[in-house]
């Protein structure tokens, strides 16, 4: 039955380890690039294991980003395909902090619409990309995220240690995004 599939599966869920997760959802184009998250992924590797990233989506990239996280062995890089607008919500919220990319070259054109799903689930966002951008204006304005320039995976993956260990930083950002949503 349809209850008996819901119990298996919460007691499935149930039994896996607690990640504090890093969640990238949306489009992967050239304006978004992914090496300084997959390299503070691999700085976060070994000593961290409770941080996983998730990657959601389904663009050409992701193909090379899988192919990349295999190479490198990198265990606490996950992918999922595209998620059904029914789905989306929920796997928006699974996420502990929201993970944001786009390259110098796209300042002025572009502002990553996904931040607007990321402030209406309240979640801190990690911007990586140029100080300059409007969504780094944004986050700053509303105290709803950090934003760190691409290139610099060693501060992104301290800033993802300090979310984890610092609850009070982290509502801190959660209340801006909270703000940034009534906006």
């Amino acid at each position: 039955s349809v209850l008996n599939k819901v119990k298996t599966e919460e007691a499935e869920q149930s039994e896996l380890p607690m990640k504090f997760r890093v969640l990238y959802a949306g489009n992967m184009g050239r304006a978004h690039p992914y090496e300084t998250i997959l390299d503070a992924a691999e700085i976060l590797y070994e000593n961290d294991t409770d941080i996983e990233f998730l990657f959601v989506g389904s663009t050409a990239r992701l193909q090379a980003l899988a192919k990349e996280r295999a190479r490198r062995g990198l265990d606490n890089v996950r992918f999922l395909p595209y998620q059904p607008r029914r789905k989306l919500r929920a796997m928006l919220e699974s996420g502990d902090i929201h993970i944001i990319s786009m390259s110098e070259e796209a300042v002025g054109c572009m502002l990553p619409s996904r931040i607007y799903d990321v402030f209406e689930i309240q979640r801190p966002c990690i911007f990586v990309g140029p100080e300059t951008s409007d969504l780094s204006l944004m986050l700053e304005h509303y105290e709803a995220g950090l934003t760190i320039q691409q290139g610099e995976p060693e501060i992104l993956a301290n800033a993802i240690r300090h979310l984890r260990d610092n609850g009070q930083d982290w509502h801190t950002l959660y209340e801006g995004a909270a703000q940034a949503a009534k906006a």
